[in-house]
């Protein structure tokens, strides 16, 4: 007969009753959380990070970025992102009552190094402040490895604006055409491999922004991003108060947008940067 430990099952139990109940109480639908700290296990080591994250859920989407320069707290590990790094994901989540589980599906991408389709199950624990986060991966040399990541909310107003987005079209007034702005799964219009690319991601809810954009022509892609506060002050007027970014003279600028659906869903972006008209046009994901 196999004995199974009391409290082995209690914490199987524990964790499926925590996930369900945290998919229960807090719908995640225009939530905004950054991190608290990570912990990380690796070979029995402990390490424990202080960094910058910023996630949004909307709906059953979610968007993160993480910026570089974490720092290492306690343990062995150096700080593995430089100040002009970062990483990001976006997808969906998928709850399972059954099993009492939370799962983040990432399946498209950018062209960039930065994400690859998969999947990670993980255990949802509520907090006063916001949620623990607890899943385990394997490293590419096959070191299992554990974390506990703690998240606060930041989470602002639900806009009609919420969505994961990718841009489809931009308008630039000194070029004075309508240009394309093809995804990764693309060339130029030409299919010319050498032609300027350009792929961008957002996604908007809880009162916060994340964008990542993939640039450049064949495999030579610069990738950039940038997140911060996200307020409507009437119907169509908007303003996004950038908080961090890698590009030049992002963070601490306030940009006034005008926003609107159209008839087709899609979302219309208006403003003016560097003096010249934008109007940038996205499909929901």
């Amino acid at each position: 007969m196999i004995k199974i430990p009391l409290l082995s099952v209690f914490a199987v139990l524990l964790s499926m009753m925590t996930s369900a109940a945290f998919a229960d109480k807090h719908t995640l639908s225009s939530k905004a959380f950054k991190t608290v700290d990570r912990t990380i296990i690796a070979d029995k080591v402990e390490n424990k990070f202080q960094d910058n994250e910023l996630k949004i859920f909307t709906g059953d989407k979610l968007m993160w970025v993480r910026s570089g320069g974490p720092l290492a707290l306690e343990g062995t590990a150096d700080n593995f992102l430089s100040d002009n790094e970062f990483l990001y994901g976006f997808g969906s989540t998928q709850f399972d009552s059954e099993k009492g589980t939370y799962s983040e599906i990432y399946t498209e991408n950018l062209k960039s190094k930065f994400q690859s389709p998969r999947s990670v199950e993980m255990n949802m624990i509520p907090t006063e402040i916001g949620f623990l986060q607890e899943f385990s991966t394997i490293r590419g040399d096959g070191v299992e490895l554990d974390y506990s990541i703690s998240w606060v909310s930041v989470t602002g107003e639900q806009t009609k604006f919420d969505g994961l987005w990718r841009l489809i079209s931009c308008e630039i007034s000194e070029i004075g055409f309508l240009k394309n702005l093809f995804t990764s799964r693309k060339n130029g219009p030409n299919n010319d491999p050498d032609e300027q690319q350009f792929d961008e991601v957002k996604m908007i809810g809880g009162g916060h922004f994340i964008f990542v954009q993939s640039s450049g022509t064949g495999e030579e892609q610069t990738s950039n991003f940038g997140y911060g506060e996200f307020v409507v002050d009437d119907g169509t007027t908007v303003h996004e108060i950038a908080k961090e970014g890698t590009r030049p003279n992002f963070s601490g600028r306030t940009i006034e947008l005008d926003m609107q659906m159209d008839s087709g869903g899609n979302l219309i972006q208006s403003f003016v940067y560097d003096d010249n008209d934008v109007v940038l046009m996205y499909s929901r994901i």
